[in-house]
């Protein structure tokens, strides 16, 4: 068997936070800055408003460094999805996996980021959610899946 090298590292995309804001009900947002804004202006205090503008101020950082700890790794042996605590550590490797699907949400295809769907022992799945380009991981995937399992063939 040969020795494990490192294909490929992927991170949770960056960009899925500007898809959930584009999916959030936008006009539910703008009565609400707009009702904020017309009881600042009746009573002379803005707390409502600024409230609402620092839940976004605070929520989207924290979202951006949560995402940014959870990393997928592709090496020529298995492919490790690391969700940011290393006991939750999930590894597969490529002799198991049957298939690789992609699946792009909403706004994925245009920001860069999708679903891998991961068809592995004939029926289970797992998802490896908001990867940064996915096309070219799927494709180092495949690829690494068709090598590992060849290598398996000839013994």
């Amino acid at each position: 068997m040969s020795e494990e090298q490192l294909i490929m590292e992927s991170r949770k995309s960056a960009m899925v936070i500007v898809g959930d804001l584009l999916k959030f009900p936008w006009l539910f947002l703008l009565v609400l800055i707009l009702l904020f804004w017309v009881i600042g202006e009746s009573t002379g205090n803005y707390y409502g408003l600024l409230t609402v503008f620092g839940m976004y101020a605070i929520l989207i950082p924290i979202k951006y460094l949560l995402n940014r700890k959870k990393f997928y790794t592709l090496t020529t042996l298995r492919s490790i999805y690391n969700p940011g605590n290393d006991n939750k550590i999930k590894v597969l490797y490529h002799e198991q996996i049957d298939y690789v699907n992609i699946q792009y949400p909403i706004f994925g295809k245009t920001l860069g980021y999708g679903h891998i769907i991961i068809t592995y022992n004939h029926n289970k799945k797992t998802e490896y959610k908001n990867v940064k380009d996915p096309f070219n991981f799927a494709k180092e995937l495949t690829e690494a899946v068709r090598y590992a399992k060849a290598q398996a063939l000839k013994g």
